[in-house]
């Protein structure tokens, strides 16, 4: 649990990190192709970072469901 919390940190502090970039990058006039690269950065990581979230939960139930029809647990 511990490690998650540490990743989970670690992905904000990247994302806060990107942001006050692309703010730096476009108050001091920096090239197009740059703010577009940053902004592109950010959309990225935070798609990539939902994907995942979704196919653990996903991938969590199926393992629960299995675990509960090898038990045999069936109600009649």
């Amino acid at each position: 649990m511990k490690l998650r919390r540490i990743l989970a940190l670690c992905g904000a502090g990247l994302l806060i990190l990107l942001f006050v970039l692309a703010l730096v990058l476009a108050v001091s006039g920096a090239a197009a192709n740059t703010l577009m690269a940053v902004f592109f950065a950010i959309l990225f990581i935070s798609v990539v970072g939902y994907a995942m979230a979704l196919m653990l939960r996903v991938l969590r139930r199926g393992k629960e469901d299995a675990k509960e029809d090898s038990e045999g647990g069936r109600k009649s």
